[in-house]
């Protein structure tokens, strides 16, 4: 598996690249927030896409831990 950083704007996804260096990530993603808006997240994945679906996710788990598991996101 490789790592990934994605950057965030609104909770959507703007970027997505490959990390070189080893972060010592323990488990598959790791994120940072503030006040419901994402800010980056690192993650495992075997691809830029799957980075992105788990990026995806992580928008859905931030919004739901804040607002509820009923809220939908676009």
């Amino acid at each position: 598996m490789r790592i990934y950083r994605l950057i965030y704007a609104n909770n959507e996804v703007i970027a997505c690249t490959d990390v070189s260096s080893n972060v010592g990530l323990n488990g598959i993603y790791h994120y940072e927030h503030k006040g419901g808006k994402l800010i980056y997240a690192i993650v495992k994945a075997e691809s830029e896409e799957n980075a992105t679906t788990i990026g995806n996710f992580i928008t859905q788990e931030v919004s739901a831990m804040l607002y509820g598991k009923d809220v939908e996101t676009a």
